[in-house]
Formats: structure tokens, C-alpha cells, sequence
């Protein structure tokens, strides 16, 4: 996302430029934003903000800043550092320890698995939901 203030700054540039006879194509190739881009940011005849809304709520399954301090402490020690998240999190699971991992699951689990077996049934139907059903952002 571009600042307001960059905004009004290439919008100039790219009126000067055009001023001086450089084509609008080729200042926009230049400048690598499309002429779509800059048409949006001329809205009313003048730089304008972003359009897009902001995400204005906190997700109720969000760390605590403590509980984030303990899992970057935990991931950053040195029994962890050289493994990546994939593989940190199911030792933990083995060893009784759970983190949140998952936030992005529809129906994320809102306390710890009470043992392996119940973690490792809801996996299963993670797994299974995620091939399944989930929808891909590629």
C-alpha cells in the first residue's frame, strides 16, 4: 500500500512528465504501476486514499502478547531454531505441549486437546477438510 503523500508525489512526476511530451503509456511503464492505478488514485481530481477497508476487529482466537513472547521464545531456542514451524509443532504435540498453530481453521479449537488421541482425531479431520473442502488461494 502507497502512502497518500507518495501518491501525490508520482502523480506529479507523472504530470510533469506528461507535460514535457513523454506519452501516459510510457510514463506508467516507467513508473511500474499500471494507468488503471494511477486513474484510481485521481479520483474527484486528486490524489486520493486507499479504497480498500482496513480490518478493524481483533480474531478472538489471537495470541496474547504474552502467549506470543512464549511460542518466539520457545521457536527461537536452541533445541528449535534450525527446525521450521511444520516440524516444531508436532514433536510439541508428542510431547503434551500445544500451541496455536491452526488459527486459520474455521473451527480452530478454542482450548488445548485434552490428550494425543482427541489432537491427533482432529488432525485427521483437518487433513480431511483441508483437501477436501478448503479452497485454495493460488
Amino acid at each position: 500500500m502507497i502512502p497518500l503523500t507518495e501518491r501525490k508525489q508520482i502523480l506529479a512526476w507523472a504530470d510533469e512528465a506528461v507535460a514535457a511530451g513523454a506519452r501516459y503509456g510510457k510514463v506508467c511503464q516507467v513508473l511500474d504501476l499500471s494507468a488503471r492505478t494511477l486513474q484510481r488514485w485521481r479520483a474527484a481530481g486528486e490524489a486520493s486514499c486507499d479504497g480498500r477497508t482496513c480490518r478493524l476487529f481483533t480474531p478472538a482466537n489471537k495470541l496474547s502478547e504474552a502467549e506470543r513472547q512464549q511460542v518466539l521464545a520457545l521457536c527461537n531456542s536452541d533445541e528449535y531454531a534450525h527446525l521450521p514451524t511444520s516440524q516444531i509443532v508436532p514433536i510439541l504435540a508428542e510431547q503434551g505441549r500445544y500451541i496455536k498453530a491452526v488459527s486459520w481453521r474455521p473451527d480452530q479449537p478454542a482450548k488445548p486437546f485434552a490428550s494425543l488421541t482427541e489432537a491427533q482425531h482432529w488432525v485427521a479431520r483437518l487433513v480431511e477438510w483441508y483437501n477436501t473442502v478448503h479452497r485454495h488461494s493460488a
